[in-house]
């Protein structure tokens, strides 16, 4: 106990430095609550859908022209093009719905030089 009021009495003498510190622990405990936000909804919350276990990722097969979206998400012949897409969700009778994705690189630029490369979908 006598520990703790010997570091009151030091921030007291000190106002300045005790501005700081808070201000920094104010930060720090700011940004890691943003972050474990940011990741606990992205990957511990489950999906915002009535039963996502029922969710189903499917792809087609044949060659694709043109197509650059070939990466962590399949294969060339496993990715849809847009009017496929389109038609899938015209024709379609089982499904309550159809979403689809799309791999992109995206380079960001400031005052001519490039600042971050980034992968997003």
């Amino acid at each position: 106990m006598s520990n703790i009021r010997s570091a009151i009495r030091q921030l007291q003498k000190r106002p300045g430095l005790a501005a700081v510190i808070v201000a920094t622990l104010a930060l720090g405990i700011g940004v890691n609550t943003a972050i474990f936000s940011f990741f606990h909804s992205v990957l511990v919350r489950p999906l915002p859908v009535p039963e996502p276990e029922r969710l189903v990722a499917f792809g087609a097969t044949g060659p694709i022209r043109g197509s650059s979206s070939c990466t962590q998400f399949g294969d060339c012949s496993e990715v849809f093009s847009y009017p496929m897409l389109r038609d899938l969700e015209r024709e379609q009778t089982v499904f309550t719905g159809i979403a689809a994705h799309r791999n992109f690189g995206a380079n960001i630029a400031a005052e001519g030089q490039s600042a971050i490369t980034a992968d997003g979908y």
